[in-house]
């Protein structure tokens, strides 16, 4: 805060005010005390001499009311003095024996005070003048020369001179402190200083908080909604939405109803997160649990377990296998292949099939049923394959029993590894590539890697795929014919030949065209893989769009197959 620059004050002497009242060293004291708290030593910190031009180099500590009660504000003195005084501590002290049962130490602690630091050298009295720390200058500062016999540090190194001879442990008061800052306002502190003796032991259960600064109160301050309200939504609004029990507990008493529906939502996931079991095994636990299962659970067929690979699991049930060997003895439909993610920890891969000698009552449609169904976690070709060699063992193809032939039909995805289990699987099956799957990969090539405009766009994807286009050539020579058409339609799309002849041809040729040929469809509809989407939508409904653990998923899969099948 700087010093009082009062010439006529007798610097020798300002600490004695005398008898008269009009003296400049009564006045000066008189305003310190007023206004302010103060606190000196008997002996400046520094050869006045040395400092003599510069104005704050005294031995006055200066400190604003609101630092009156800090203990811990007057071991950060103002202006250049480094010693902390004895007579701050001994206020500190005063403050704690006075709390303290124990009146056997001495309160007259000004006299006589002795404090540890941290590093357990011993502070002097403050009016012990032999033994008063002496800062010295810094020798890099030509403005300030070093004195004479005064060692050279560096500036604000501070030297402590050990009180000799040292006080047995039993006299020693130790003087512990520390500092924090409110987090929200930096400027706000609390400081927390205790004493601790071995002449006394409950002197250490006393402690003297003091806080510096202006606490600003929050103008948008959060009131607590009380707990039995938030209960109140646990238990009895467990069934409604977070906005329906919002307006009716504002309808009953808008006084304690929560203040928003964020409220109610993070109260609803708390009690779901306490109910729901806890999430913390790992794949080993989930599989050990499935193999617990596979005893005992008519879902868990097989659970397939190789060297360096997660396990996959096999699941159906028996009355589900049974109705997936008559529909494809005795329908011309496609088995729809496809995998679905975000259900738990592995993927789930499920065969799906509409039974069209099966009509439902309600949409006058033929139903979706769920075949047999694979859980796995890497979705590699050795995985696919020993599902579909499983499949090709059970349905016992060539049996005179049940008569299913050799040319099955299966669609899926454009997923190699997928597509190669099944033509290994199953040789002589028809595959079929989902249109829709085929059409977006086109679109997206047009529009992000070439830039054609939506017009043209649309004209490339009827020539392809349109009632006159390249996937309904009537045979080869018709396919090739059209084909050459439409490279000659794009010649100014370099990129789009190479993609149309090096990708886009040959799957269309192989899966698309060629399985409408040969099982003489002469429908415009192409084949799509919407049935297994529908059934993957319908699996992530039943778990309500949260990831399962496999335990779980194998059960609520249970679930969706019985009212698949009997529904």
């Amino acid at each position: 805060m700087g010093d009082y620059n009062l010439p006529e004050i007798n610097w020798d002497s300002w600490n004695s005010p005398g008898d008269s009242t009009e003296s400049n060293e009564y006045k000066f004291l008189e305003n310190l005390q007023d206004n302010f708290l103060f606190q000196h030593v008997t002996k400046p910190t520094r050869s006045r001499e040395l400092y003599k031009n510069r104005p704050d180099a005294n031995d006055i500590f200066i400190l604003s009311p609101s630092f009156e009660e800090s203990v811990l504000d007057c071991s950060r003195p103002a202006a250049y003095s480094s010693i902390w005084t004895m007579i701050a501590a001994s206020d500190a002290l005063d403050k704690t024996i006075d709390l303290s049962p124990n009146s056997s130490i001495n309160r007259d602690v000004d006299e006589q005070l002795h404090c540890y630091t941290n590093s357990s050298n011993v502070l002097s009295d403050a009016n012990d003048d032999d033994n008063i720390e002496e800062p010295v200058a810094d020798s890099d500062n030509d403005d300030y020369p070093v004195a004479d016999g005064v060692n050279s540090l560096p500036l604000g190194q501070v030297v402590w001179t050990a009180l000799e001879p040292q006080p047995p442990q039993s006299d020693v008061i130790t003087m512990h402190r520390y500092e924090t800052v409110l987090k929200s306002n930096s400027a706000f502190k609390k400081h927390v200083s205790w004493f601790s003796s071995t002449s006394d032991t409950t002197l250490s259960d006393i402690a003297l908080y003091e806080y510096q600064g202006t606490y600003v109160i929050n103008s948008d301050n959060k009131v607590r909604t009380h707990p039995n309200i938030i209960r109140q939504v646990q238990s009895e609004f467990s069934d409604k939405k977070p906005k329906e029990i919002f307006l009716q507990m504002n309808q009953d008493n808008s006084m304690t109803a929560p203040h928003d529906t964020k409220q109610i939502k993070n109260a609803k996931y708390r009690q779901r997160k306490a109910n729901q079991p806890s999430n913390s095994n790992n794949i080993a636990d989930e599989i050990l649990e499935v193999l617990s299962m596979l005893n005992d659970h008519p879902f868990v067929q097989q659970v397939i377990h190789k060297k360096e690979q997660v396990p996959s699991i096999l699941c159906y049930t028996e009355k589900q296998m049974t109705d997936f060997k008559m529909f494809l003895a005795r329908s011309d439909g496609a088995v729809g292949v496809d995998r679905t993610f975000n259900l738990g920890s592995f993927f789930v891969t499920a065969l799906v099939y509409k039974h069209h000698r099966v009509v439902k009552k309600t949409t006058k449609d033929h139903p979706i049923f769920i075949g047999p169904m694979l859980l796995h976690k890497d979705a590699s070709y050795k995985t696919y394959y020993t599902f579909f060699s499983h499949l090709a063992s059970e349905f016992k193809i060539n049996s005179l029993e049940l008569r299913i032939p050799e040319e099955l039909i299966f669609g899926s995805d454009d997923e190699k590894a997928m597509t190669n289990a099944i033509r290994d699987a199953f040789p002589s099956a028809t595959r079929l590539l989902c249109s829709k799957h085929l059409k977006d990969n086109l679109k997206h090539y047009l529009q992000n890697k070439i830039g054609v405009d939506v017009k043209e766009r649309n004209e490339i994807m009827d020539n392809i795929f349109g009632k006159d286009g390249v996937v309904n050539a009537n045979n080869t020579v018709d396919f090739e014919d059209k084909s050459n058409t439409f490279k000659d339609q794009i010649v100014l799309y370099p990129k789009l030949a190479k993609y149309f002849t090096d990708n886009l041809k040959p799957r269309i040729k192989a899966f698309v065209n060629e399985p409408r040929r040969k099982n003489k469809d002469k429908s415009e509809k192409l084949w799509t893989n919407n049935n297994a989407e529908s059934i993957n939508h319908v699996f992530k409904v039943a778990i309500k769009w949260k990831p399962q653990s496999t335990p779980e998923l194998i059960k609520n899969s249970t679930t969706v197959c019985w009212y698949n099948l009997y529904t």
